[in-house]
């Protein structure tokens, strides 16, 4: 017995790519958490290993090299985290065509705001002006290189 295939209209394949964006989405965001407490172990056993062993002057531009790298990896989790968090506050406007640009406007507000420059928090305090604030804590950590 053949099994009758169904042919579906150009508007049901484009629903059911959406909903299958989505569901793709939504396995992302669920495994955020865990992706991020990798990267942390990670960064974790790397700080050990600095701590429990002498390196040699090659051995540490590596290692200075890898734990930037798991480091903008972890950022790059937790921008995606804080948008997981607006995304999901605001889920329910995608479903009204009338809510859906207020929905975007919360996107766009919040990716902005995790696109600004990093405060320091132990350098430069003595300082309000972000901008100086950053020129003067970079100029308190070089010193600490030399």
């Amino acid at each position: 017995m053949e099994q009758e295939q169904t042919n579906y209209t150009p508007l049901t394949m484009q629903i059911l790519g959406v909903e299958q964006q989505l569901q793709e989405l939504d396995d992302y965001l669920n495994k955020i958490s865990d992706l991020q407490s990798e990267v942390d172990e990670e960064i974790s056993d790397l700080l050990h290993y600095i701590e429990n062993n002498d390196l040699t002057p090659k051995q540490c531009v590596k290692m200075v090299k890898l734990l930037r790298q798991k480091r903008l990896v972890r950022r790059g989790l937790c921008k995606d985290y804080e948008i997981k968090k607006v995304f999901n506050n605001n889920r329910n406007k995608l479903s009204i065509e009338t809510q859906r640009p207020f929905f975007l406007t919360e996107i766009h507000k919040k990716a902005k705001e995790l696109n600004s420059q990093y405060r320091y928090r132990r350098f430069g305090t003595e300082i309000e002006d972000t901008l100086e604030r950053k020129e003067v804590a970079e100029k308190e950590i070089k010193n600490l290189l030399k």
